[in-house]
């Protein structure tokens, strides 16, 4: 039966990263399908070329968009679950727990993994105050480039720097505040950092 042209309703910034979440990390090849499908239709793809990227017919892509249509996240899937998706049960939150310990640096992967076992979409949010209530903490990575440092260097240059700023307190020298400055950017840039990746700037 030859389908009317159907795109899915635009979707939001949300939507778009659970469906590639679900893509990339589900289990189940119809319902990577079928997100994919959805992504594809949301970027204009028509149902003949999903279809063909698919290798599924077009009746098959219109009935995945219609179902996403009416049910969202839970039309992705071959047996709809009845009861309210957005509610996790004690032991539903065991496993989001669970899942962190695996993957502690990937939500959508844990949002990906829990709906593919139980049916359940919930938002990165939730997952966060499940693990807040668990006593996890989120903390950011830094890097440092301290122990990159020369300290042979580093005391060299603190002994220059002192030099200079004695030799023009004594008249012995005369310097210009914009040459002090120069001077103490660059032996600074030389000792704390990387190679061309400088702490300051002129």
């Amino acid at each position: 039966m030859k389908v009317a042209v159907k795109f899915v309703y635009p979707l939001s910034e949300e939507q778009a990263t659970e469906l590639k979440a679900i893509f990339n990390n589900s289990e189940k090849p119809r319902t990577r399908h079928r997100a994919h499908a959805i992504l594809l239709s949301s970027d204009d793809f028509s149902v003949d070329e999903i279809a063909r990227i698919c290798s599924v017919d077009r009746d098959t892509i219109s009935r995945w968009i219609d179902k996403w249509e009416q049910l969202g996240f839970e039309g992705l899937r071959d047996q709809p679950r009845s009861g309210n998706p957005g509610i996790l049960t004690e032991t539903e939150k065991q496993l989001v727990i669970e899942l962190c310990r695996e993957t502690p640096r990937s939500i959508p992967s844990i949002i990906a993994t829990l709906f593919e076992q139980t049916g359940k979409l919930v938002s990165d949010s939730t997952i966060k105050r499940i693990l807040k209530a668990a006593k996890f903490t989120w903390k950011r990575v830094r890097k440092s480039v301290k122990n990159k440092r020369d300290d042979e260097e580093f005391q060299a240059a603190q002994t220059e720097i002192k030099e200079l700023i004695e030799q023009h307190t004594n008249n012995e020298i005369e310097l210009w505040v914009g040459i002090l400055l120069m001077n103490l950017v660059l032996i600074y840039n030389l000792v704390y950092l990387m190679h061309g990746n400088p702490l300051v700037q002129l």
